[in-house]
Formats: C-alpha cells, structure tokens, sequence
C-alpha cells in the first residue's frame, strides 16, 4: 500500500460490474469485479463460464499494472451458482447441517472453477422482521439454527 500512489488506493476501493470492466480499466488497478450484468445479481442471464473472461481480466491486471496488484473477483451466491438450491430459508427447513454444507461445497467447486474467489454467502444476520427484503436469504430466526448452518455452509 505504501507504494501505491492515492490513484491506485482509491481505485482498489471500486468494485464494478464484470461487464463493464475491460483489459484497459484492470490494467489502470480496479480492485475488484462482480459477476454480475445488472443490478439484480443472480437473476439476469449469464455467461455459462466466466472462466476466460476473468483469467484474461487478471491476467491484465497482473501483468499490465504497475504494481501487478490482482482483482478480486466476486460473486452472489446465496443459494447456488450454476447449480440452484432452494433459499437458505428453506434450506434451514430441513434442519441438516449436512445438506446445506453439500450445496455450499458444490456452489464453491463451480464458482472456483469460473474464477470467483469471494462471495456474498452465507447472510448470517438473524431475522426477526418480514418486512427486510433480504429475509429469504437467511436461515431464519434462530441464532442457533443460522450458527449451526452458517458454520456447515462455512
């Protein structure tokens, strides 16, 4: 970090859709990508492998920037990534730490294999209130049960 110039820390800070990102802007230091083509992560269609298009765009980044600082490539994978399982909340309905941890073992296998090293998962926040948007996304309302999951999905 104390060799970056302000440029380059302001630019590991942006995170920016995979679409939007070229060899150019990898080169220049962005910090990280989403594999995402929307602002509906996961619900838009795409790319069956994504494999080549972000080993060429870390490729750049290594290779191309001045301090060969990779990106961090990131995804939503809340309830699979190729492969769909159900919602975390109906995963939590079976109770089996065993299941969930597959599915996340299975999700991590094809999210590895497409070049994705960090994702958004497991949403451990305990919820109480219907009304929050992100409650599906949840194991429920039990601290217990979310802990016990989380740390199989883990």
């Amino acid at each position: 970090v104390a060799a970056m110039t302000l440029e380059e820390c302001a630019l590991q800070t942006d995170q920016a859709r995979v679409d939007a990102v070229d060899e150019t802007s990898a080169r220049a230091g962005v910090g990280s990508i989403i594999l995402a083509t929307s602002a509906t992560a996961g619900n838009d269609k795409q790319l069956s492998s994504s494999a080549a298009l972000v080993d060429g765009l870390q490729r750049a980044a290594v290779e191309g920037s001045r301090l060969g600082v990779p990106l961090l490539a990131a995804r939503d994978v809340i309830h699979g990534h190729h492969t769909v399982f159900p919602i975390p909340l109906g995963q939590a309905c079976a109770f089996d730490p065993d299941l969930v941890e597959a599915g996340a073992r299975a999700a991590a296998v094809e999210c590895s294999a497409d070049g994705v090293r960090w994702t958004f998962s497991p949403m451990l926040d305990v919820c109480r209130d219907p009304r929050w948007g992100r409650v599906a996304e949840s194991y429920g309302e039990s601290a217990f049960l979310a802990g016990e999951l989380g740390a199989a999905a883990v």
